[in-house]
């Protein structure tokens, strides 16, 4: 937003005087803009201010490049260690990538024990992400979240917020149902909304709470709500109202942010400080403070859907995200959706060019009637080339020794039915809808599978 905004508020479009003073594609045109906009003026231009809106643009576009990497995102360690300790027949240790505590929740019995031991005042806390690991799945897959929510109703348990809603890092508390009010007529899990606990961590959970027991809507979530990414969850860098435009410039120039949200004395929002905003401030007067660059705001609810979103964003670049409060609690950008694009496309393309080679290769090497043998015989007539098989079947195909040989390669037939199997399986999770994206150590073994078939057919043309 930064670099196309100024470009078009300057005259970088091709019809002012950035472009007759030879504007090009380098990002050198704002400040060629500014310094003709303010030659003409009896006020020397800002060089200074020049410089920063330069390097604002040019920072921005590496920005788009390159996105920051979430600092909510987790690199887990090897899980060597525990497999050694299961291997010696010694107790489970816990995941490696949990926290201290959540490690030693290594089933649900264990969550059940420790929710019973504690208070509804101080619950037990941690991430969805540990959470879902007490029942050893990594996504929230229909079929596990169902069996989740069972189990919890059958212990008399419920998490708060739902573990259904918000990013695999959101906090929740795991406590008792509430169906026990205490002598003023309130469940646990209204207590939770007004809790004064020291903890940060319950703090936050009951500033969730807070935002789902104020909400009329009892429905459970179908749509992708803006809470489901990262940033949405991550409070921005702001600026104060009484702060100087040169803070703003400094901080966003600091943190290569195109824009910063500007809040008041109460922590609500005033309106938005960008470098498209700086730019018309400061040709209106040079000496424009960071009231004249303030603008109104886009702003989202965490609830909201995020496809309705999508077309503000790419026109403004950003969008505020606020609490049940109205106060800023993320800020989500066009360079979040593009990271979030290819979390969720990369898996599909994925599993499609691993098909597209199967294919290619059976066809080549299988006539019609070996490919028909693995098809049930009412199917067998529709089958004209490998085209008309499942994912499944080139299992089936490959798993017999005089079909295996007709493929001349120098693999191993066991481990590499062993991969398809698990390619299948990866396939078939990608239809269930979750809210969760795929990990890279879950795209890895189709990652392997993808790359043995492009070795063992690197005669072959581009499947695209």
């Amino acid at each position: 937003m930064a670099k196309s905004g100024l470009r078009r508020l300057l005259g970088a479009d091709g019809t002012s005087s950035a472009a007759e003073a030879g504007s090009d594609r380098s990002g050198r045109a704002p400040t060629l803009a500014l310094t003709s906009l303010w030659s003409t003026t009896s006020t020397a231009p800002d060089t200074e201010l020049i410089a920063m809106v330069k390097g604002g643009a040019r920072r921005e576009r590496g920005r788009r490049c390159a996105p920051r990497e979430s600092a909510s995102r987790r690199r887990p360690p090897s899980p060597g260690a525990r497999t050694a300790t299961l291997a010696d027949g010694k107790p489970d240790p816990g995941r490696p990538d949990a926290d201290e505590f959540g490690a030693t929740l290594t089933e649900p019995a264990k969550l059940y024990e420790e929710v019973r031991r504690r208070s509804a005042d101080e619950p037990l806390t941690l991430s969805i992400r540990d959470f879902l690991a007490v029942w050893g799945v990594p996504r929230r897959y229909p079929a596990a979240v169902e069996q989740i929510e069972n189990d919890l109703d059958a212990n008399g348990l419920d998490t708060v917020p739902p573990f259904t809603e918000g990013s695999l890092e959101t906090q929740i508390a795991v406590l008792a149902s509430g169906a026990e009010p205490d002598e003023a007529g309130t469940s646990a899990v209204t207590r939770l909304t007004v809790t004064t606990s020291s903890s940060a961590v319950v703090q936050r959970v009951a500033d969730n709470a807070r935002h789902l027991v104020n909400d009329d809507s009892q429905a459970k979530t179908v749509a992708y709500p803006v809470s489901n990414l990262d940033s949405a969850n991550r409070m921005p860098k702001c600026v104060r109202a009484g702060d100087s435009l040169r803070t703003a410039m400094t901080l966003m120039m600091l943190r290569d942010d195109s824009q910063l949200p500007v809040l008041d004395a109460d922590g609500r929002v005033r309106g938005v400080v960008s470098w498209e905003s700086i730019g018309r401030a400061h040709m209106a007067d040079s000496q424009a403070s960071l009231a004249a660059a303030t603008v109104r705001a886009q702003e989202a609810d965490r609830s909201d859907d995020l496809l309705d979103w999508v077309g503000t964003i790419q026109r403004s670049g950003y969008v505020l995200v606020r609490d049940h409060d109205h106060k800023v609690c993320g800020l989500v950008t066009d360079s979040d959706l593009t990271v979030q694009f290819g979390i969720r496309v990369r898996p599909f393309v994925l599993v499609e060019e691993i098909e597209q080679r199967l294919r290619r290769i059976v066809d080549r090497c299988l006539p019609t009637d070996r490919i028909r043998a693995v098809v049930p015989r009412h199917r067998a007539s529709r089958v004209n080339s490998a085209a008309n098989l499942t994912f499944g079947a080139y299992g089936h195909l490959l798993k017999v020794p005089e079909k295996w040989a007709e493929l001349g390669w120098l693999i191993d037939q066991q481990h590499f039915v062993a991969a398809l199997e698990e390619g299948r399986n990866f396939r078939n999770s990608l239809t269930h809808f979750s809210p969760d994206p795929v990990t890279d150590d879950q795209l890895r073994p189709a990652q392997g599978l993808l790359e043995l078939l492009r070795s063992a057919g690197e005669g072959d043309a581009d499947p695209y």
